[in-house]
Formats: C-alpha cells, structure tokens, sequence
C-alpha cells in the first residue's frame, strides 16, 4: 500500500514537472531567455583577475619553493582558511540576494528554492572546511567521532573515505559550472524552465574562472604527482601526498564565491520578462 502510495506520487509529480516545462516554454514562445547583468564586465574582469594572479603565485611557489607551499596548504594554513572565507562570503552575498528578491517581489518566495538551498551547501562546506570552528575555539573532538574520523576532527568529510568525499565533491562541480552551462546553451527550452524559477546558473565569467582553476589544479596535481587515483609525477625522485586537494577545494570555493557575486549583479528586467 505504502509502496504504491509513493509511486503514485512520484507520478503525478514528473507528470507535473512535464506539464509545466511545456507550459513556461509555450510562454516563451520558443525564444532563448538572456539574463543581463549590471557592470557584468567589469566583475567579471577583476575576478578573473584575482584567480589568475592567485593561480601564478601557488604555480610559482609549487616549482620554486615546495618548502613555502607546503606552508601555505598546511591545516588551518592561509589557503584552508581562504577557503572558508570564501564559502562564508558566497552564502552572505546569496543570501543578501534573496532579501532584497523578495522585498521587490513579495510573490517569488518558492522561486528563491534552488538560491536557498545552494546558500545552505555553502554554509556547511565553510563549517566543515574548518571543522565547525573547533580548532579556533580549543573544541575536543567528541568520541564517537574520534573513533571513525581519519583526521580526528568535528567533520564529516572526513569520515570513512576522504576520496571519496572529494571526488564527489570534484563531480558536482563539474556539473554546476560546466555540464549546466553546456546543456544550457544547446537547449533552448531547458534555459527557459531552469530561468523561470530562478535555478542558480554560472554565467561565461564564473565558467571560465572554474576552468581556470582546474588548469592550475592540474598544473599544481601534475607537479606533485597526486593527481586522481593513480598518482603519477614529471618529478619520481619525489612524490608528495594530496598537495592538490586544498588548492582545488580552495579555487572551488572562490568559484562559488564568483557565482554569488555575478549571481547578485542579474538586471530585474529579465525577471519581469520572463514572467511575461
């Protein structure tokens, strides 16, 4: 009965979700929606920035100085701390977003979904990304995480498999600033359904800030020879354990910091337009 109760749901539900995406698109009129954003070029231009320089300095220091950039990535080092500033950054300027959608429409409270959820996804990856403060307020780690914590710390990405937590993470990525993006602009009427209810969507900016990272994490990956599961290295005579994970985790978070950034600067027009 239980079993045959959830089918139904979950029927009238994709029978809903269709319905509806042939109803926004039959709105549109089968014309690509073009979201606009407010001095787009000039963010854009001083995030990239901002990475490329960041991206040769650790590049430079990795070639240079392995002393220095082992400093640099080390537990609650500039890099891991970086990170969390970046995630904490990326949650308040969404959720400074939202306010201010909602105190303009007071009727997209369900349109604000998808933004709320990615603001809650930012919030934990800042907390575990320094254990929840524990080190900064002299916190013991509990005992029953003690016992299957690799790293002894309040976290849970470090529980059982760090791998697969990071390739987890590394997948999702990919399928937020690259994979969306790509379906996105070969599918007119999946950009059109995603926009009217406000899906978070990287813009060509923040797309090209990610692949940027990913170059200097390969670079920095290549180097060190911890790259994906079968480490190889230009350098045999020495091989290093994970000096690539923080400087994704690192790059990953400002991407995502980018996001909320070029997220903020969308023109209301393109809301009013869509709803048309």
């Amino acid at each position: 009965m239980f079993v045959l109760l959830f089918k139904n749901k979950i029927t009238a539900f994709v029978t809903f979700l269709i319905n509806d995406f042939e109803k926004i698109n039959n709105k549109s009129g089968g014309t690509a929606i073009e979201t606009q954003y407010k001095h787009e070029i000039f963010f854009g231009a001083i995030l990239i920035s901002l990475v490329v320089i960041s991206g040769i300095y650790i590049i430079f220091l990795a070639i240079t100085n392995v002393e220095l950039y082992s400093d640099l990535i080390k537990e609650d080092g500039l890099i891991e701390y970086g990170s969390a500033i970046c995630w904490f950054l990326a949650a308040i300027i969404l959720l400074f977003d939202m306010i201010k959608r909602i105190t303009c429409n007071k009727n997209c409270a369900f349109h604000l979904l998808p933004s709320v959820v990615l603001m809650l996804f930012f919030i934990v990856c800042a907390g575990e990304e320094i254990s929840w403060g524990q080190r900064l307020l002299g916190i013991k780690t509990p005992d029953i995480l003690s016992k299957i914590n690799i790293q002894n710390e309040t976290n849970l990405h470090n529980i059982g498999s760090i791998s697969l937590f990071s390739n987890l993470f590394f997948v999702l990525t990919l399928i937020f600033f690259l994979i969306i993006p790509i379906l996105m602009k070969k599918h007119i009427q999946l950009k059109n359904y995603l926009c009217y209810y406000s899906f978070p969507i990287p813009n060509r900016y923040v797309t090209f800030i990610f692949l940027i990272s990913l170059f200097i994490w390969l670079f920095i990956g290549i180097r060190f020879g911890t790259l994906g599961f079968h480490p190889f290295s230009f350098f045999p005579e020495k091989y290093y354990t994970q000096m690539d994970d923080e400087i994704f985790e690192f790059l990953a978070a400002y991407s995502f910091m980018a996001f909320s950034i070029m997220n903020s600067l969308k023109k209301s027009e393109t809301s009013r337009h869509m709803n048309d």
